[in-house]
């Protein structure tokens, strides 16, 4: 469930944040999705189905096995830019606004039409340098855990999900009113993420996590320009890079103070004639721990 809705909403997010003459919110990729598959521990199995309907993306329905769906996902479009995405499950929802070609701001919608979050953004020229995600106090008394929203997960990393659930239960225990707030600091190296900071207070601590993207290969991101706030299967933007990321180091901080040692996330990649990506192999290691799967990706 938190894979679902991240993935929807990584979809929207990553159209917003590159110089060029596209509009945010529009995604016609070169090579259109239609099915992912994951090997891991348990065995190859399927994972999503995307439906296109022309060149935009109109469904992507998620799998607990290759036969059994979870969720699915709607997305709607006015004048080809992405405007809303539902989830069927629980009858949550995200209204994208813009201004102008950019984006502006995300509404997400708990069922009985409660607004819970909101994303505000920032550009510098075209490309998207910061959010501002807001947890409103009140829907946080209805869910039980962010972390495990399908929709949410769609568009929001799964690491940022589970802490803000550690500052959620945490403030409803002693401010019940208290809205919780995390910044997403974003820097570019031509078309490609530099750097992404997720900042946010827990009492008197500044906690950042800070993921500095180490190199590139040369092949083309399928994501690239889909939902601005998507999150690949280890919760990095994935829509705002053109290329794939080879290295990523991950640093987290307490009021300026490096909290742990940094996790590395390393990806390997086989590709069709096109230099689309059809395997990925990821890593990622903390210390002596290491955990590794693999994607595979169809294309219509």
């Amino acid at each position: 469930m938190k894979k679902l809705l991240y993935t929807a909403l990584s979809l929207l997010l990553a159209t917003a944040v590159f110089v060029n003459c596209q509009k945010d919110g529009v995604f016609n990729p070169k090579q259109k999705i239609s099915k992912i598959h994951r090997a891991h521990s348990g065995g190859k199995r399927l994972i999503e189905e995307w439906t296109w309907e022309g060149n935009q993306l109109s469904r992507i329905s998620y799998f607990k096995n290759d036969t059994t769906v979870r969720d699915k996902v709607y997305y709607f479009y006015e004048k080809k830019q992405l405007v809303k995405m539902e989830n069927t499950l629980d009858f949550s929802y995200i209204v994208i606004t813009y201004n102008g070609s950019l984006y502006d701001k995300i509404d997400y919608y708990t069922c009985f039409d409660r607004k819970a979050q909101t994303f505000t953004f920032t550009h510098d020229k075209k490309k998207v340098s910061k959010i501002v995600h807001t947890t409103y106090a009140n829907p946080q008394k209805s869910m039980e855990s962010i972390a495990d929203n399908v929709l949410l997960a769609s568009f929001i990393p799964q690491i940022v999900l589970e802490e803000m659930d550690k500052k959620i239960q945490k403030s409803t225990s002693q401010k019940a009113n208290e809205d919780v707030i995390v910044t997403h600091t974003l820097t570019y190296d031509k078309d490609n993420l530099k750097e992404w900071k997720i900042s946010y207070n827990v009492g008197d601590k500044l906690i950042e996590s800070v993921f500095a993207f180490e190199s590139y290969d040369e092949s083309k991101n399928p994501y690239y320009y889909s939902n601005p706030l998507g999150t690949d299967d280890d919760n990095f933007f994935i829509a705002l890079y053109k290329n794939n990321p080879v290295k990523i180091i991950e640093n987290r901080y307490i009021n300026n103070v490096v909290g742990n040692e940094p996790i590395t996330y390393d990806y390997f990649y086989r590709c069709n004639d096109k230099k689309f990506p059809t395997e990925i192999i990821k890593k990622s290691t903390y210390m002596t721990y290491s955990n590794s799967d693999t994607l595979y990706y169809e294309y219509k």
